[in-house]
């Protein structure tokens, strides 16, 4: 592995791209609820964010990069997730920071979706990421209660229901 000028091992370095088909919500849900790390983030303006901003809401945290087939192709769905009311953060991966996902995002007309970036990897790294897309789902207390690897069905009906039970409690 490289390791940048710090000596920090950006993540996204040895990370690949799953193409498998999409996840249905029995293949992503798990249980118990579990402790996530602090996770450091920025947002569009690059100010700092972390998963405690979102604290008290479901969240769908997904992490992304503009070189990654799969992760592309589930965007417009995220989006559309974002805008039926789910709280979505699509963190970008990609090294050369925020300029290339938000000129994706842009031209996607992908309106929904906040831009947030992670160019370091930290949030990868922290998660124990071995290949994008990776999604959380995250309950209002801020525990996993699902990961899936790769792309995931956001039209699967039991997903669906599974998410509207979390944003209604």
């Amino acid at each position: 592995m490289k390791k940048t000028v710090a000596g920090v091992v950006p993540a996204l370095l040895s990370i690949g791209c799953i193409c498998a088909s999409p996840l249905m919500a029995a293949e992503m849900l798990t249980a118990p609820p579990t402790a996530l790390p602090a996770l450091q983030f920025s947002d569009a303006s690059g100010m700092p964010r972390s998963l405690a901003d979102f604290r008290g809401h479901p969240v769908v945290l997904n992490l992304w990069a503009t070189w990654c087939a799969p992760c592309l192709a589930e965007m417009p769905a995220l989006d559309a997730l974002a805008g039926s009311g789910v709280a979505v953060v699509a963190i970008s991966e990609d090294i050369s920071g925020p300029d290339l996902p938000a000129r994706f995002l842009r031209q996607h007309h992908l309106d929904h979706l906040a831009l947030y970036s992670d160019p370091s990897g930290g949030v990868g790294e922290a998660l124990g990421v071995s290949a994008l897309p990776l999604t959380l789902v995250i309950n209002a207390d801020g525990q996993e209660v699902g990961r899936a690897l790769g792309a995931v069905d956001w039209q699967d009906p039991k997903l669906k229901a599974t998410l509207e039970a979390l944003r209604d409690r």
